[in-house]
């Protein structure tokens, strides 16, 4: 499939296809040691029991803010009365891919809505050896393998971190991916996986009649120096860390 989107400061690049799906991830030069080697990093949303992933029952826009590369991405569905508005970049100096979504309720009563972000690494092109793990210090999910790390984080705009998380097996007998581990709109909480493995995180919002909130993955897709010293693995039960607090201005800058 074509890429409709690419985004990139000449060491990270990142290409969407016409669905806001990453198909693409090249680090730590152009085109060489594609992370995602044509796969599908899906966003889906949950709201009064229904689940949809962004395809095509979505109506979808995607372009370029003028003389930025900053993507003005929307995605509307009638059907689960949900729309989307998320602006994409690649920070100009800094291996840092980010992603501002403002979510948008357009059905006429409050609602609970859960934001889902699935990750479907396969890194240095390559779908075996990888290791995801939800990380507590950062309440993150990092994946790796050799000397690539990429850690995927995020918060609301109310401060809150990620909600619900998972790690799993794909590609494999019976393993579709953890991505369907959200379709009933609840992540299992496994914190670790390695192998041919793939994640999932989520984000909470209570959207009142109308009104739009924002849900802001930070440090998204950062590619991470491997740190020395012991590295802890928690639970569900500690799912919901400290947001992280970096990157937040840059992110208010998005789309304005």
């Amino acid at each position: 499939m074509a890429r409709q989107v690419v985004l990139g400061n000449g060491r990270l690049i990142v290409a969407l296809d016409n669905r806001m799906r990453i198909r693409d991830l090249s680090y730590p030069k152009a085109g060489l040691e594609n992370h995602v080697a044509g796969h599908h990093f899906r966003i889906g949303v949950w709201a009064d029991n229904r689940f949809s992933w962004v395809d095509d029952d979505w109506q979808i826009e995607m372009k370029y803010l003028p003389e930025t590369l900053v993507t003005r991405c929307t995605a509307r569905s009638e059907g689960i009365g949900i729309e989307l508005e998320m602006n994409d970049t690649v920070h100009q100096f800094m291996d840092l891919f980010l992603r501002k979504l403002v979510v948008t309720n357009l059905r006429h009563e409050a609602r609970d809505v859960r934001i889902f972000f699935s990750q479907d690494f396969h890194i240095y092109g390559v779908d075996t050896g990888d290791t995801a793990m939800y990380e507590p210090e950062s309440g993150g999910i990092v994946h790796y393998k050799g000397r690539r790390y990429f850690l995927i984080n995020g918060q609301t705009d109310k401060n809150e971190a990620i909600f619900e998380f998972a790690t799993g097996y794909k590609e494999s007998p019976g393993r579709q991916g953890t991505w369907k581990d959200a379709e009933d709109g609840v992540l299992g909480g496994n914190p670790i996986a390695q192998g041919a493995v793939d994640s999932a995180v989520s984000f909470k919002l209570c959207l009142p009649p109308r009104i739009s909130r924002r849900c802001i993955l930070l440090d998204s897709l950062r590619p991470k120096r491997r740190r020395s010293g012991r590295t802890g693995q928690q639970g569900q039960e500690d799912r919901r860390g400290t947001a992280p607090s970096r990157g937040g201005e840059l992110l208010e800058r998005l789309g304005k």
